[in-house]
């Protein structure tokens, strides 16, 4: 059915009212084989609804490695922001998609993104108990000193969280 309205020339990147294209909805509905032949027929990889989500923001979201891969392959934005303050990167973090972290960070994106409140992504990691996550993080240089907008370092985090590893 896609590919025949899409045969009609049809808008490929027409947005509904809160600003997801059918390439976004696509990927919220985790129909990853919609959102390869919409990407394959033109459609905006770039795209950001309303709450400032992109596409690589959904792909992480709705936890698909493929498109993902795909989409960086398509260099969209590693470090855009959604309205809520998480990168993809902090995305994958929050859901503990390790390979997806991996990939994120393998692809370049920023390790020191700040959430919320000043929060760097190791802060993140512990909070969310992504013990593996945090030391990927730890292996990429991130700064362990860092403080967020209350003085506290990532340990304090780990410490409230129960993490003794």
């Amino acid at each position: 059915m896609v590919v025949f309205v899409i045969k009609k020339n049809c808008k490929i990147d027409l947005s509904d009212l809160d600003g997801n294209t059918p390439l976004m909805k696509a990927l919220q509905f985790m129909e990853e084989w919609c959102a390869n032949i919409l990407l394959e027929h033109g459609a905006n990889p770039h795209a950001h609804n309303i709450r400032n989500e992109t596409t690589l923001h959904l792909a992480v979201a709705f936890k698909s490695p493929s498109l993902v891969e795909k989409l960086i392959s398509l260099i969209v934005n590693l470090e855009a922001k959604t309205k809520n303050g998480h990168t993809p990167l902090l995305l994958a973090i929050k859901y503990k998609k390790e390979l997806m972290v991996e990939t994120l960070i393998q692809r370049k994106a920023s390790i020191h993104a700040v959430y919320l409140e000043g929060r760097i992504a190791l802060m993140f990691a512990m909070e969310h108990e992504s013990e593996h996550i945090a030391q990927l993080l730890l292996q990429s240089g991130i700064d362990v000193f860092a403080t967020d907008k209350f003085g506290q370092m990532a340990l304090a985090y780990a410490a409230a969280s129960g993490h003794s590893g």
